[in-house]
C-alpha cells in the first residue's frame, strides 16, 4: 500500500479533512461506530490492530486490559511500518476496507486467515455519499483523488461477498449509512 502525503492545502485527505471541517458529527458519529464495534470484544484482554487507524480515536473506546497497534499509511499516524508483523487477537478496520483494492483486501484478509486473530470487526459505508460530504466541506472533486472510492464503483454486498470468501460473518447491525459487521475464522 502507498504511503500517503499532504495535499495543496497541507492537509491528509481522509483524515484530517474530517476531523477539521466537521468534528462534532465526525467525533460522535464516527465515535458511536467504535463505541458499538468495541462492545462487542469477547475477552478482558489482548491486543487490537486498527487497520487505517488515522488519528488512533479507536484506542479510547477499547475495553481496559486491551493494548492498541495502528497501522495508516500516512507516516506520522502509523505504529508500525508493517501491520502484517503484528500478532493482534483483534483486527479493526472502521471505514478503511473501502479504500484499499480488490488485490489488497484479498491480501489482508488471508493474512487475518494465517493470524492469531479471534475476531474481526469491520465498518463500511452503505453507500458511497463521499462526493456530497467533500462538496459540504468545500472542496471539489479534482482535489480528492486517493480514496479507491474515487476510481471504481463501490457495492457493499460485492465487499460483503469478498470477505466471506474468507472469514464467516458472526453479526451485522445498520447504523445510519454504515454496515457493522464482526466476522470469525
Amino acid at each position: 500500500m502507498k504511503k500517503m502525503v499532504k495535499n495543496t492545502f497541507g492537509e491528509y485527505e481522509s483524515n484530517d479533512l474530517w476531523f477539521r471541517r466537521l468534528p462534532v458529527i465526525s467525533h460522535y458519529y464516527f465515535g458511536k461506530i467504535k463505541k458499538i464495534l468495541c462492545s462487542w470484544i469477547e475477552v478482558k484482554d489482548g491486543v487490537a490492530l486498527d487497520f487505517g487507524c488515522g488519528q488512533q480515536r479507536l484506542k479510547d473506546f477499547l475495553p481496559r486490559g486491551i493494548s492498541y497497534i495502528g497501522y495508516d499509511i500516512i507516516p506520522e499516524y502509523t505504529d508500525v511500518d508493517d501491520f502484517k508483523k503484528t500478532n493482534p487477537d483483534f483486527f479493526f478496520s472502521v471505514s478503511s476496507f473501502e479504500h484499499v483494492t480488490h488485490e489488497e483486501l484479498d491480501n489482508i484478509l488471508k493474512w487475518i486467515c494465517s493470524s492469531n486473530i479471534k475476531q474481526v470487526f469491520v465498518d463500511l459505508p452503505i453507500r458511497n455519499d463521499r462526493y456530497l460530504l467533500w462538496t459540504l466541506m468545500g472542496f471539489k472533486k479534482k482535489v480528492i483523488q486517493e480514496h479507491h472510492l474515487d476510481t471504481i464503483p463501490y457495492d457493499l454486498q460485492d465487499m460483503h461477498n469478498r470477505i466471506a470468501k474468507y472469514l464467516k460473518l458472526k453479526r451485522e447491525i445498520r447504523y445510519h449509512n454504515h454496515a457493522l459487521t464482526e466476522w470469525c475464522k
